[in-house]
């Protein structure tokens, strides 16, 4: 079965939580980790016109991405975000041909919930700092008493209740879990229960809630066994004389241990995306736009014959050993990042010929940090900077694009020709055109659903 998403196949909307209001975590928690746009896309697809049952009519892709701007391959790989949250769940369907997409919305996790999820309060710390951190968590935690220091001794419900008259029939699908959609992350926990029993602090692993908390930790830092081991026990609670741990220990030493022992950064969602889905999301079998087309080149052209063409000069063998040579050697550059940052910075600079040493260098060092590996990188990192300044500068009635690269003109705002518009509107047409002839009627689709049991 092929079920490749495309612009002209249908979807609908189903809300599981009857659209209550959760904008507040929405832009607070999950913004930080998946980025606007998937938020964007999460709220829109929310708020889409419901019928009784909760559920659109059907629509066609194309009017979607065409809305937001964006194309069906980055739709994907945001909806595939959302996923991974646990904000949304995808089913597919075909019926006389056509392809069909519904798009279950899950409500995001309230305050509580997030910040007692060892991964994602874990993500969200890394993601914005322990100081803004902190922040959220004392302005929306629901408990602003620390009971860490005390026993729990509430009683359970089997402890009262006798069950011997309860008769249980639980349907196991209609039970509803929100947060991360985490498959089954292995984890060798015969092995830590065996490290922990010869230092006598195995019982921990009997309380299902510390058990699952490790877990997720295991899978956001991928330790090992004996890692954990260790990690555990430097976060034993003395209260407890050994049968707990303080959770938020835990994390803080498996943090320390990733950055300082591995000499990593902490994990942030943007780091851990699979790269086999960016690779599909920018794959060759769609059409580049113009900014994808400008980065691939300069991926692909030497600096040599890039600032030849662009800017018209000739470098010497001494520019080359005292500039750029030393540059590439202290910053470790790819020929794609070189070449935006020799761009951004004669355009910058208003020089004739190429700026000093000291000057590339200071703009290279702010950029070491952004880890960017090719010409894309780089130019969306110099757009979102000069977004970022133009926004206090509201009486600019032109700003610098670097998104359009013309014919290697100084100009950085190149006009789309009339040519390519015709050939895009024509596009549209054919696409809408083509879906509408494929439409398939509200009742015809009603009576589908119910076949599917879907009342």
């Amino acid at each position: 079965m092929n079920n490749s998403l495309q612009e002209k196949d249908y979807y609908l909307v189903y809300n599981d939580y009857y659209n209550f209001d959760y904008s507040k975590e929405l832009n607070v928690l999950y913004l930080p980790l998946i980025g606007a746009n998937a938020i964007k896309i999460y709220e829109f697809l929310a708020t889409k016109l419901l019928n009784d049952k909760n559920m659109t009519v059907n629509s066609i892709h194309y009017e979607l991405i065409d809305m937001l701007g964006i194309n069906i391959k980055q739709f994907v790989l945001i909806r595939k975000k959302l996923e991974a949250l646990g904000l949304l769940q995808t089913y597919y369907f075909e019926k006389d041909n056509k392809k069909f997409y519904i798009y279950k919305i899950l409500r995001p996790l309230n305050f509580y919930e997030f910040l007692n999820n060892t991964l994602l309060s874990e993500l969200l710390q890394n993601a914005i700092g322990y100081e803004a951190y902190t922040l959220i968590k004392d302005r929306f935690s629901l408990n602003k008493v620390s009971f860490e220091n005390f026993l729990d001794i509430t009683a359970k419900f089997s402890e009262v209740y006798s069950d011997e008259e309860v008769e249980y029939n639980i349907n196991k699908n209609s039970k509803i879990s929100y947060g991360p959609n985490l498959d089954q992350y292995y984890f060798d926990f015969s092995k830590l229960n065996y490290l922990l029993s010869n230092k006598y602090l195995d019982v921990i692993l009997e309380d299902n809630s510390i058990k699952k908390d490790i877990l997720n930790l295991a899978h956001l830092y991928k330790v090992s066994p004996e890692n954990m081991a260790d990690a555990i026990e430097h976060s034993i609670e003395d209260i407890t004389s050994g049968t707990s741990i303080n959770i938020e220990v835990l994390k803080d030493y498996l943090n320390q241990l990733f950055v300082t022992v591995k000499k990593q950064k902490p994990p942030v969602l943007d780091n851990m995306i699979n790269k086999h889905l960016l690779a599909d999301t920018y794959n060759l079998e769609r059409e580049l736009d113009e900014k994808e087309k400008f980065a691939k080149l300069l991926d692909n052209i030497n600096y040599i014959e890039f600032l030849n063409r662009k800017w018209g000069l000739i470098i010497s063998e001494i520019d080359s050993k005292n500039i750029i040579f030393k540059l590439q050697d202290k910053y470790n550059l790819t020929s794609g990042v070189l070449n935006v940052l020799l761009d951004y910075a004669l355009s910058e600079s208003n020089s004739k010929g190429l700026p000093s040493f000291n000057y590339f260098d200071k703009i290279a060092s702010s950029w070491s940090s952004t880890k960017m590996v090719s010409a894309l990188d780089a130019i969306n990192f110099v757009n979102s900077q000069r977004d970022n300044y133009n926004k206090n500068k509201f009486n600019r009635t032109k700003s610098k694009n670097y998104n359009n690269p013309g014919n290697f003109s100084k100009s950085h705002i190149v006009q789309t020709p009339d040519y390519i518009k015709e050939q895009l509107n024509s596009l549209s047409n054919d696409t809408k055109l083509e879906t509408n002839n494929d439409s398939i009627s509200h009742d015809e689709f009603e009576k589908f659903l119910k076949e599917k049991g879907i009342n």
